[in-house]
């Protein structure tokens, strides 16, 4: 269990980046 949670945080937080990536370059484009 302790590994599915820190492979699912993991993928949140790379989400996270890519999702702040993508409005990093939407704001200015707006």
């Amino acid at each position: 269990m302790r590994r599915v949670y820190h492979h699912f945080r993991g993928r949140a937080i790379t989400i996270g980046i890519a999702g702040g990536w993508v409005c990093t370059y939407r704001v200015p484009g707006e």
